[in-house]
């Protein structure tokens, strides 16, 4: 198989080389830290995401967007462009980076033998084939019949990729099916569907959307997601009072029932902040930079309705010792109503869906292994899809374990979100209810420090930050001499409630300019979305000689004055409003300052 090397022949990263393996299905190309070929902030005809590559039949095609100029050769260049042996590509401008495209025999370099290609670039694959099976169909749809040899080809090219689509599908199913107490459940599950519920959003004369799972966990109380039931408080709040949150019965005749109220795990909100505040990033031994997904912890919740409902009987939870022995390989089952992606079936008379497969680790909500503490975070290979969230997940014996809480899944161009083929999904312990079951107090204030301590391993938003500004900075100061910058200004400041520039959430610094070189940074403590523009003033005339509005928390706008000049630094977060969490958006402001006698 070839593989793919880039060789850069102008731009910032002139007389280097990245070459990916035959097995890399797509490539990023950007300013944001997190792509594959990564340029540095300061090459502003770079777009955050200018371009990606995505590997089709041994070769590589470009996929572009409107806002980003990409050339092949001299000529703007279209979706599905594919590249061949040589082609040059330039970004941004006729003058812009260029980047020249080289494919390599593994073999010939003396590396045959290739490792198996992992799980998820299989799954990646597996979607790619996917979306090309769909845009055939399209075509054919579209334009009718096509003729001639390289449809021929095309055709027979397709089939064995749908060969191997559904080849690998069966096997993932037999997996996670090839069970000997599969059979044990069959009694457990159709025990349950009485007391299992459909979770919709409804408008009386307007239609309903299906959310979630829930079930009988206690008299009038049904155990959901922290993050399902919250909508129930969305819906208080809106302006919208027609639109309400309902259970539905999977048995005839198909109760159904108004939530009056909910009630989410006390940590589950807290836990989200702590993450979101931290913003745990992995770096590969490329410097390349992966921001952590978050898998919500203590996402489970009580929902509960009109007081003398009988809505059928409370399912069984097993016991903490039954808990405390569960481990990777022990089968289990779920029975709800994922709707994601499903062909539509009639809601109003909900039939429940069930698996079977297992579990596949155990570990606490910040990814650790759990040591001398219970693996809350339940890890399994059950199938499932929006709308399973909140479903019961049962061991052989027909006693509930956990709660289905998220699921690993992957963008399918075309498509929307599809679960990976690794099948590796989330839940939660069953007894995370406890609290809300029994009343007990949750420490809070123990459990953030527990968090932070173990997010500490990851590195953060703001180490992250502070090294990519470094970079920036020293970049900058690189091309004026090796002297210091003075910095004209920094401090750390807030835009609240009342703060407006130019009608817009916002702060302005004003400062003389003398001639030379300037550089503004701007940081956003909580990682907002926030922009930096620069005015020069000739008189009572501002005019705007720099500005970065880019999708990012760190604007850095740098520009030059030929004579003295008052300045504006405007710092803006046009999608600020305070909450009681955030009664403010801070940041931190700094401009740089070189005096043009340091220019070599």
């Amino acid at each position: 198989m070839l593989e793919l090397v880039i060789e850069h022949t102008r731009g910032p990263l002139s007389g280097r080389s990245t070459r990916f393996p035959a097995d890399k299905l797509r490539i990023t190309v950007g300013r944001d830290p997190r792509c594959d070929i990564a340029y540095p902030e300061a090459a502003t005809a770079v777009g955050t995401e200018h371009l990606d590559l995505l590997r089709d039949a041994g070769h590589y095609e470009v996929r572009v967007n409107s806002a980003d100029l990409v050339l092949v050769n001299g000529q703007r260049a279209s979706d599905g462009w594919e590249l061949a042996e040589g082609d040059e590509l330039v970004l941004g401008s006729e003058r812009g980076p260029a980047l020249r495209v080289h494919y390599e025999n593994r073999a010939e370099r003396g590396l045959a033998g290739a490792a198996p290609p992992r799980l998820a670039d299989d799954a990646r694959r597996m979607q790619s084939l996917h979306r090309r099976q769909q845009l055939l169909v399209g075509a054919l749809l579209g334009i009718g019949a096509l003729a001639g040899w390289g449809f021929v080809r095309a055709w027979h090219a397709e089939a064995e990729l749908r060969r191997q689509v559904v080849q690998a599908q069966s096997s993932a199913d037999s997996a996670a099916t090839a069970n000997p107490a599969s059979a044990s459940f069959a009694g457990a599950i159709a025990g349950a569907v009485p007391s299992v519920y459909l979770v919709l959003s409804k408008k009386e004369d307007v239609g309903e959307t299906p959310l979630g799972t829930a079930w009988v966990v206690a008299p009038g109380a049904l155990a959901t997601n922290a993050h399902v039931a919250e909508l129930f408080e969305e819906l208080a709040a809106g302006d919208d009072a027609e639109r309400r949150l309902v259970v539905r019965s999977a048995r005839d005749p198909h109760d159904e029932f108004d939530v009056v109220a909910v009630e989410l795990h006390p940590a589950y909100r807290p836990f989200g902040e702590v993450w979101e505040d931290y913003a745990p990033t992995l770096i590969d031994d490329r410097g390349q930079l992966k921001q952590m997904d978050l898998i919500p912890g203590y996402d489970v919740a009580l929902m509960r309705v009109d007081d003398g409902v009988d809505l059928g009987p409370a399912l069984p939870r097993a016991e903490p010792a039954v808990l405390d022995a569960l481990g990777p390989g022990d089968p289990i089952a779920y029975v709800g109503f994922p709707t994601e992606n499903l062909v539509d079936w009639d809601y109003t008379r909900p039939n429940p869906t069930s698996q079977v497969a297992n579990v596949v680790a155990l570990a606490t909500f910040t990814r650790t292994k759990p040591v001398g503490e219970p693996g809350y975070l339940l890890e399994h290979s059950l199938p499932v899809t929006g709308g399973a969230s909140g479903s019961p997940i049962f061991d052989a014996r027909g006693r509930v374990v956990a709660i289905l809480s998220a699921q690993n899944a992957v963008d399918v161009p075309f498509a929307g979100r599809a679960p990976s083929a690794a099948l590796v999904n989330y839940a939660q312990r069953v007894d995370v209810l406890d609290a809300l079951l029994d009343g007990s107090a949750v420490p809070l204030e123990q459990l953030r420090a527990n968090w932070k301590r173990d997010l500490a391993r990851y590195s953060s938003r703001s180490k992250v930050t502070a090294r990519i500004v470094r970079g920036n900075v020293s970049q900058w100061q690189g091309e004026y001499g090796s002297g210091d910058p003075s910095r004209l200004i920094a401090t750390r400041d807030a835009i609240g409630a009342e703060d407006r520039t130019e009608d817009v959430p916002g702060k302005r610094y004003t400062v003389a300019g003398e001639p030379g070189h300037y550089l503004a940074v701007a940081v956003s403590e909580a990682g907002r979305d926030i922009d930096a523009s620069v005015l020069a003033f000739d008189g009572a005339d501002a005019i705007e000689i720099g500005k970065d509005d880019r999708t990012d928390h760190y604007p850095m706008v740098a520009f030059d004055l030929e004579q003295s000049r008052t300045l504006a630094i405007d710092v803006f977060d046009a999608g600020f409003e305070p909450t009681p969490r955030r009664p403010t958006s801070e940041y931190d402001l700094t401009l740089y300052y070189m005096p043009p006698a340091t220019k070599e």
